[in-house]
C-alpha cells in the first residue's frame, strides 16, 4: 500500500466517522440542546426537569425518591391536562398546586415544579375516577405531538405515566 492510498483511505475512513456521528446524533429524538423533550413547539429543558425533580423531592411530595424519568411525563402532559381542565370549566390547577407546595415547605416553587405538581394532581383524579372525563383526557393527551430526548425513554400516550427506555449502550442515563 503506497503512502497516498493510506491517506485516502484515512481520509475516507474519518469523513465516515463524521457522517455516522451526524446521523447518530440527528436520530436522538429531540434536536434541541439541553432538551429533555418538545411537546409540539414548547421545549422542556432538562435544567427545569432537574429543578422540578429536586423541589419536589426537597418537599417530600412522594414516599419513593422522584426521578426524571417519573417527573418528566407530568410535564409532557401538562398542556393537554391544562386544555382538558379548561374544556371542562376547572380554575387554574396552577393555583392550587402552588398553594399545596407553600405547605409542604417551598415557599417559592418553580414554574416546572407547579406544572408537575399541577399536572399529576390532575391527571390521578381523572384517570382515577375513569369514565368519560378519563377517556376524554386520554383522548386529548394522544394528539400531542412529542419528542423525548432518547437520555429519559420515549412517550406512549397510550401509557402516558412511565416513559419507555429507549436507551442504546452507549447513552448514559441520567442520574437523579
Amino acid at each position: 500500500m503506497t503512502h497516498g492510498t493510506t491517506r485516502s483511505t484515512a481520509r475516507a475512513f474519518g469523513a465516515s466517522l463524521v457522517l455516522a456521528a451526524a446521523l447518530l446524533t440527528t436520530a436522538c429524538g429531540t434536536t434541541q440542546p439541553g432538551a429533555a423533550a418538545t411537546v409540539g413547539d414548547r421545549v422542556i429543558s432538562e435544567a427545569e426537569l432537574t429543578t422540578a425533580v429536586e423541589e419536589l423531592n426537597a418537599a417530600g411530595v412522594s414516599q419513593d425518591k422522584l426521578t426524571p424519568a417519573i417527573v418528566l411525563p407530568y410535564l409532557i402532559m401538562e398542556p393537554s391536562v391544562v386544555d382538558f381542565t379548561t374544556s371542562q370549566g376547572g380554575g387554574d390547577p396552577m393555583d392550587a398546586a402552588r398553594q399545596f407546595l407553600r405547605t409542604r415547605g417551598l415557599a417559592d416553587p418553580a414554574d416546572s415544579t407547579v406544572r408537575v405538581m399541577s399536572s399529576a394532581t390532575i391527571v390521578q383524579e381523572v384517570m382515577g375516577a375513569g369514565g368519560a372525563a378519563a377517556d376524554e383526557l386520554a383522548s386529548v393527551i394522544a394528539k400531542s405531538k412529542v419528542s423525548v430526548n432518547p437520555r429519559y425513554g420515549s412517550f406512549d400516550a397510550t401509557n402516558p405515566l412511565r416513559l419507555v427506555s429507549s436507551l442504546p449502550a452507549w447513552i448514559v442515563a441520567p442520574s437523579p
